[in-house]
């Protein structure tokens, strides 16, 4: 999917997905590298950021007394939550979806 950027000028985050080489759940991220005066893509420049990773680092932020982070792909799928369980995070978010 990273290589699409070079057709929509887009910087993109994929859906996680499992990493063949360690097993873990990544999602990666994508964005067009342009020339000089910026009207030709180059190249596209990437990395892959582990789930784990991110949840880490979302794990330090409190926010307000009960809030939670949430992280979606672009289709409102739950890729990460800060939630104290998931499911429960899942549930509410499929909720919502239902009363909309």
């Amino acid at each position: 999917e990273w290589y699409k950027v070079t057709e929509s000028g887009k910087s993109m985050l994929t859906a996680p997905y499992q990493d063949v080489s360690t097993g873990k759940e990544i999602m990666s991220v994508a964005a067009p590298v342009y020339n000089e005066s910026g009207d030709k893509v180059l190249g596209v420049a990437g990395v892959d950021i582990s789930l784990d990773h991110i949840n880490e680092i979302c794990s330090q932020y409190k926010i307000g007394n009960k809030g939670y982070i949430v992280l979606l792909t672009e289709d409102g799928t739950i890729a990460l939550s800060s939630a104290e369980t998931f499911e429960t995070s899942r549930d509410a978010v499929t909720q919502q979806k239902k009363m909309n």
